[in-house]
């Protein structure tokens, strides 16, 4: 009886520790986004250990053939903390269609602003990884801050620049008739 204790408490201290290392995972979709429809949300997480975080998002056909949207991305350490913070924090980019990057993953710089221009309609995830440390219990856990903004920035349509040639050769004969006859 006291073998199967003892072989009892070495499994439960072996599952213990194996949970402890493993990786934590979060997903959070911020949904359909439309071309009409900018987005913009700010996220605030806790990281202690190994992880990665996914942020899932759609961006819906647009309703012009040139409309794209463009996405800042604004990651940063919670208040610059010196006794907790994060080793390799990394962002990236994917396409979840073809789950390839769009941009290169790299390591975060302080309040670094990344800009993603003129992605197509799809489905696409941003994934943040690193690993949170803490010098002692008594120091809160690494955070760190995220701002997604995702706007349409509509291109104008070939239509538009016609229009604009035209207003502008009517004022040039206009100009010219002026100036003839004077």
């Amino acid at each position: 009886m006291k073998q199967l204790s003892v072989s009892l408490k070495a499994v439960t201290f072996a599952v213990s520790m194996a949970a402890a290392s493993m990786s934590q995972a979060s997903t959070t979709n911020l949904g359909s986004i439309g071309p009409d429809t900018p987005y913009s949300n700010y996220f605030s997480i806790e990281r202690l250990g190994a992880f990665e975080d996914f942020y899932t998002f759609s961006l819906l056909a647009p309703g012009s053939f040139n409309d794209r949207r463009t996405i800042t991305f604004t990651i940063d350490e919670a208040f610059n903390q010196v006794r907790s913070g994060f080793n390799g924090l990394t962002r990236g980019l994917f396409s979840a269609a073809t789950n390839t990057e769009i941009e290169a993953s790299s390591n975060i710089e302080h309040g670094q602003v990344y800009f993603y221009n003129n992605l197509a309609a799809g489905d696409y995830y941003f994934k943040v990884s690193g690993e949170g440390w803490k010098a002692a219990d008594f120091v809160p856990d690494p955070r760190y801050n995220a701002l997604i903004n995702i706007s349409a920035a509509p291109v104008p349509e070939p239509e538009t620049y016609a229009m604009l040639l035209a207003g502008l050769g009517v004022l040039g004969t206009v100009i010219k008739r002026r100036s003839n006859s004077f």
